[in-house]
């Protein structure tokens, strides 16, 4: 595989979310420039418009980490969540369809789980399976 940084990372994972949504029945549109908060304006079938920030996370010991923040070489800062409605995940195989208002718990990042944690924590445990490919959870 050719060498990948996070740009063409993040181009590849807009392109699979833009995808799943279309085959959804979803238009996508972008927003012209690179100052929006998030990526991709989708209008549902019934006409309503979200707003996505499409991430790449990749697997770590079972768990997908994404970082609620915007950064580039001259800066990081917070990611604004009242101007984002949910976030596309790819993780170089599945779209996980994650809606911010589940996010109410996390600061810095937010993480998908593939299994149950072994202590049987439940509380703020996000399960990756109940957001796999789940427009249906769009608000």
């Amino acid at each position: 595989m050719p060498y990948q940084n996070t740009k063409v990372k993040g181009d590849q994972a807009e392109m699979e979310v833009m995808v799943y949504l279309t085959r959804a029945g979803y238009r996508v549109s972008l927003p012209f420039g690179e100052n929006c908060p998030y990526d991709l304006v989708v209008e549902s079938p019934k006409g309503n418009l979200y707003r996505v920030q499409v991430r790449w996370a990749t697997w770590r010991q079972g768990i997908l980490a994404v970082r609620l923040r915007a950064t580039s070489k001259n800066y990081s800062r917070p990611l604004e969540l009242a101007r984002i409605d949910a976030f596309g995940v790819f993780d170089g195989t599945s779209v996980y369809l994650v809606p911010t208002r589940d996010l109410a718990h996390c600061k810095a990042e937010f993480t998908l789980r593939a299994e149950s944690p072994k202590n049987g924590q439940r509380a703020g445990v996000s399960m990756a399976a109940d957001y796999k490919e789940a427009v249906s959870l769009l608000p």
